[in-house]
C-alpha cells in the first residue's frame, strides 16, 4: 500500500507540473498578444508625432495641432502599461511554483531511461540540473537511447553498443545492472548482450517492439516469440505495464526484463506527444543515499529477557493464553528495536554463510590459544628479569618518579584540559547523556510503532514479584 501511494503521489506531481506549465504558456500567449498591440500603438504616436512635426515645419494652424494631440491622447498607453505589469507580476509565483514542483518530482524519480533519442540530440548534448546524461547512438536516425541518472547515485558504464546502453549502480546489498534497450521493428533482440547480466541483478528496459498474448498483446511477432523463449530458457522474469504502451495500437512494447520482478510496480502516464506512452517505475532497489538497516545488541536483547523472564512467568497465571501471547510478542518486537541502533545503508555488511562462521570461531579458538600460550611465556620471561639484581625499580622508574602526577588531563578536541573543575563538567556532561534514557527518532515510523507498545505495556498492572538477588542476575549474564 506504501508504495502504491507513492506511485499515485508522484503521478499527481506529473499532473500538477502539466498544469503549471499549461499555465505558465498560457500567460506566455497573452503577453504576446499583449506586446504586440503595445508594439502597435507605438508605431501609432509615432506616425503622430512625425505628422506634428511636418505641420510644424509648415506652419500649419493649431487646431490640426489639436487634432493629433487628441489622437494621442486616446490611446490607452497608462492602461496597457498597468496590464503589461500585471502580466508580468504574475509570472514570479509561477516560476517559483514550476520550481517547487520540478524539485519535487526530481526527488521522487532517480533514473530516467529514454529511447529513440535521435541523432539530433547526439550532436547538441541537453543538460539537466542535478543530473548526469549518459547517450548512446542507434542504427539509424531516429535510434539511440539514454540515461539520465540523479548525482546522487554512484554507477560506472559496463557495455555500450548500436542501440544498447549497461550501467551498473550502487545498491543494497549489492550492485544491480541497469540496461536500455532500443529495438527497431523487425529486427531480432540484442540476447548477446542480456548474457552479460548472467548470475547477476538487473533489469533491462526499453522499446523491444515485440508482441505477445503472453503480455496483454492482441498477437505474436517474432521478437515476442523470442523473448518467450528466452525467459523460459533462463529463468527471467517480466516486468509488464498495467496497459497498453502505444498510441497507434493497443500492445505493451515497451517493458522490462529482470532476475526477479518482485516489488516492481508499473504506472503508464496518459501524457506527452510520443507515439509511445510514458512509464512510472517503483522498484524494490534500495540506493545507499538516506537508507538505513537495523543492527542489533543480541547480547544486552539475551540479557534483558533474562532479567525480566520472572515478571512475564507471573502473567501467564493471571492472564489468558490470548491475551499473553499478544502482550508477549509486541514485547519482544519492541525490545528488539530498543536493542537495536539504525545505521547507515553504507555501513551493511551481508552475514556470512554458516560453515563460514564455524571456520572462523575455529581459527579464532586456534589463534587465542597461540596468543595465551605466547602471553603466558613473555610474561615468565619479564617476571624472572624483575626477580634479577632488584631490576624491579628500572621496571617502576617510569611510572613512580618525584615530578609524575596521577592525572595529567583529559584530552579534548581543542587540546589538553586541565583545569579540576571543567574536567568533572565535562565528564558529568558526558555520563549523564550516556546513561540518560534514549531519544527515538519520530521521523522513523517503526520507531513509532514500538513507542506506542511501550506506552500500552506501561499500563500493565503491577505484579508483586519476590526480589531477585543479584548473584541471580550476574548468574544469567
Amino acid at each position: 500500500m506504501e508504495i502504491k501511494s507513492q506511485l499515485n503521489e508522484s503521478l499527481a506531481q506529473l499532473k500538477s507540473l502539466n498544469i503549471c506549465f499549461s499555465t505558465i504558456i498560457q500567460r506566455q500567449n497573452e503577453t504576446i498578444i499583449m506586446l504586440k498591440d503595445t508594439i502597435n500603438e507605438c508605431l501609432e504616436i509615432n506616425k503622430y508625432t512625425i505628422q506634428a512635426v511636418c505641420l510644424m515645419m509648415t506652419k500649419s494652424s493649431d487646431q490640426q495641432y489639436e487634432g493629433i494631440i487628441q489622437q494621442i491622447s486616446n490611446i490607452p498607453i497608462a492602461e496597457r502599461q498597468s496590464t503589461i505589469d500585471k502580466i508580468f507580476s504574475t509570472y514570479t509565483p509561477l516560476i517559483d511554483e514550476l520550481t517547487s514542483k520540478i524539485v519535487a518530482i526530481t526527488k521522487q524519480m532517480q533514473i530516467c531511461i529514454l529511447t529513440e533519442i535521435g541523432k539530433a540530440v547526439m550532436k547538441k548534448i541537453p543538460q539537466f540540473p542535478d543530473y548526469n546524461i549518459i547517450l548512446q547512438e542507434g542504427t539509424n536516425a531516429f535510434g539511440g537511447v539514454a540515461f539520465l541518472i540523479h548525482k546522487s547515485i554512484k554507477y560506472k558504464i559496463v557495455t555500450r553498443e548500436l542501440n544498447f546502453l549497461l550501467i551498473e549502480i550502487e545498491t543494497i546489498p549489492e550492485p544491480t545492472c541497469v540496461g536500455a534497450v532500443y529495438v527497431p521493428p523487425g529486427s531480432t533482440p540484442p540476447f548477446q548482450f542480456f548474457t552479460k547480466c548472467s548470475n547477476k541483478a538487473f533489469c533491462i528496459f526499453g522499446d523491444f517492439n515485440a508482441k505477445h498474448t503472453d503480455w496483454g498483446c492482441e498477437g505474436n511477432n517474432g521478437s515476442g516469440n523470442q523473448i518467450v523463449s528466452w525467459l523460459e530458457l533462463t529463468g527471467n522474469e517480466m516486468i509488464i505495464p498495467d496497459k497498453p504502451t502505444s498510441r497507434r495500437s493497443k500492445s505493451i512494447i515497451d517493458f522490462g526484463l529482470t532476475h526477479d520482478a518482485t516489488g516492481w510496480h508499473t504506472e503508464v502516464i496518459e501524457d506527452g506527444t510520443s507515439d509511445h506512452l510514458p512509464i512510472l517505475l517503483q522498484s524494490p532497489l534500495c540506493v545507499p543515499l538516506s537508507a538505513v538497516f537495523k543492527k542489533t545488541n543480541w547480547k544486552i536483547f539475551i540479557f534483558f529477557l533474562k532479567t525480566v523472564y520472572e515478571y512475564w512467568l507471573s502473567l501467564v497465571y493471571n492472564y489468558d493464553e490470548q491475551f499473553f501471547f499478544i502482550q508477549f510478542s509486541e514485547f519482544l518486537a519492541s525490545l528488539w528495536d530498543r536493542c537495536s541502533t539504525y545505521e547507515s545503508a553504507r555501513r551493511y555488511r551481508p552475514p556470512w554463510p554458516p560453515h563460514l562462521v564455524a571456520l572462523a570461531r575455529e581459527v579464532k579458538a586456534l589463534f587465542i590459544d597461540e596468543r595465551s600460550q605466547l602471553t603466558q611465556q613473555k610474561y615468565e620471561s619479564k617476571r624472572e628479569w624483575i626477580l634479577k639484581d632488584q631490576n624491579i625499580w628500572n621496571f617502576v622508574r617510569p611510572t613512580f618518579h618525584s615530578l609524575s602526577s596521577p592525572f595529567r588531563g583529559l584530552t579534548v578536541n581543542s587540546g589538553i584540559m586541565k583545569n579540576p573543575k571543567d574536567i568533572v563538567d565535562t565528564l558529568a556532561n558526558h555520563y549523564e547523556r550516556h546513561f540518560a534514557e534514549p531519544t527515538p527518532d519520530m521521523n522513523n515510523v517503526i520507531q513509532q510503532k514500538y513507542i506506542s507498545i511501550y506506552d500500552k505495556i506501561a499500563l500493565l498492572p503491577n505484579i508483586p514479584l519476590d526480589p531477585i538477588p543479584i548473584n541471580e542476575n550476574l548468574a544469567n549474564s
